[in-house]
């Protein structure tokens, strides 16, 4: 072989690794890959709304459950009693807002009659008075006989007195009245509101609605279909109101995290397809779409540390690292043969449209 022939054969191969290396950078900026994915999904706390021990518990640990489905069941003799005493309550109301307003009527009733006696005590008294100045007119006018005094002296002897007497009977009249007003104003006080708006019913009935609450909360069902995962509960555990006693594993809301250099991101966009594949299935391709990419990752350095101090990772000084953004990669379609577990690995390829 010549020294030519030699020198082609060289550049040749040179060439083609030249167009490979090539290729393959493009390729590479075009479409951006990581073998740091992740399969997610969304986990619910269950926590019940009541606390007691679990008296029934259906399921078992891993087990596929539906929305509705019953999870455990607290012991309920507690809140049935409490329930019964909101019944009772509710009633020994009733009957006591029955027997006020009648308190209210029966007070309405003496004040309307005071009022009546007032009025006729008071035309009484201005009958009296009228008369009183009428014989004070005819005194003035007329010449007194010797028997005409004395009818005078009878009429002065009398009228006086039952003007006092009359007035003595307003004052008592109006005292009353004011006493009558005064029960009226505490029977309503106490009473309150009549109908729905009254404070002691709403009350009862509130108490009771928290009460009828309780009963059904002592039943803790699925609120999602999907996997009970490191169930750790037995028949006689004590669960805590509003503290998480099961984990399920939403089967609906399964995503793909990947975490691709943030240069990498920067040429991607919503929508663009993305091809997973889970280290468990080497040989299935899985297609999805870019759903979102977060805004923003917590930082590392500068954060407490021992003694409160910043904790600071050492990096090379030649070097600038670059930080990994969590990309959202929504599967399309699934195979029956894949079953997608929280927290396995997966490698993303993303084909972005960026030229």
């Amino acid at each position: 072989m010549t020294n030519r022939l030699r020198y082609v054969l060289t550049g040749i191969v040179v060439l083609i690794a030249v167009i490979f290396l090539y290729w393959e950078y493009r390729d590479n900026l075009l479409n951006p890959w990581t073998r740091d994915g992740q399969v997610a999904a969304q986990v619910i706390q269950i926590a019940p709304r009541v606390s007691g021990p679990i008296v029934e518990l259906p399921i078992v640990n891993n087990q596929f459950v539906k929305k509705g489905q019953l999870l455990f069941k607290i012991d309920p003799s507690i809140f049935k009693l409490k329930l019964d005493s909101a019944k009772a309550h509710l009633q020994r109301i009733t009957h006591e807002l029955e027997a006020m307003s009648v308190e209210v009527q029966l007070n309405k009733e003496q004040v309307r009659e005071a009022e009546l006696e007032l009025e006729q005590a008071q035309l009484r008294l201005k009958k009296l008075r009228q008369s009183a100045d009428e014989n004070n007119r005819q005194k003035a006018n007329v010449v007194a006989t010797a028997s005409a005094a004395g009818d005078e002296r009878n009429m002065q002897d009398s009228t006086p007195v039952r003007v006092q007497q009359a007035e003595d009977e307003l004052r008592h009249i109006q005292f009353k009245l004011a006493e009558a007003r005064e029960e009226l104003a505490k029977s309503e006080d106490s009473r309150g509101e009549t109908g729905k708006n009254n404070s002691l019913l709403r009350q009862a009935k509130a108490e009771l609605k928290l009460a009828e609450l309780n009963m059904k909360f002592v039943e803790v069902r699925a609120p999602a279909s999907g996997y009970i995962t490191n169930l750790k509960l037995r028949i006689g555990s004590q669960v805590v109101q509003d503290e998480a006693a099961i984990a399920l594993i939403d089967t609906s809301s399964y995503w793909i995290y990947g975490f691709f250099l943030e240069d990498d991101v920067s040429r991607m966009q919503l929508g663009d397809k993305a091809i997973v594949t889970l280290i468990a299935y080497p040989n299935i391709h899985l297609e999805g779409e870019i759903q979102s990419i977060d805004w923003g990752i917590a930082r590392e350095n500068g954060s407490k540390g021992g003694n409160l101090l910043a904790n600071v990772k050492p990096t090379f000084a030649w070097i600038r690292l670059a930080q990994r953004i969590p990309v959202n990669i929504e599967l399309k379609e699934v195979p029956e043969s894949v079953q997608l577990r929280v927290g396995t690995t997966a490698s993303i390829v993303v084909q972005t449209k960026h030229e």
